[in-house]
């Protein structure tokens, strides 16, 4: 997923996204919420970035088939406009990415972005 963004944002110029462990953790946790809850929406990053370094937060979410690839996650969000913007935002530096299952094998996916 972080390659799918990187090939996006080198296209537009701009520097890749760096992984980062609190990011991920972050968004493990909501993925997993998400699939066990079987709901999507998206979590209160207002909350978390106060226990953070960074001055600014962004979250993609996403649920599909359970054998939705990488890429075509990156063509659903580059064809939203906001989602699109997360992934293209300059000020975003550091990202985490989180993947679930829920029992009916759909897939539940969280990145969170920060910067």
């Amino acid at each position: 997923m972080i390659g799918a963004h990187n090939a996006d944002r080198a296209a537009a110029g701009l520097p890749g996204l760096c992984a980062n462990g609190q990011l991920a953790g972050f968004a493990q946790n909501w993925a997993n919420q998400m699939a066990a809850s079987q709901s999507l929406t998206h979590q209160n990053i207002g909350g978390l970035i106060g226990g953070t370094s960074f001055a600014t937060m962004g979250e993609n979410i996403l649920s599909g088939p359970g054998d939705y690839t990488a890429a075509e996650m990156e063509v659903a969000w580059m064809n939203s406009p906001a989602h699109r913007a997360n992934i293209l935002n300059g000020a975003f530096t550091q990202v985490g990415v989180g993947i679930a299952f829920s029992s009916d094998g759909r897939v539940w996916v969280c990145v969170d972005f920060g910067g």
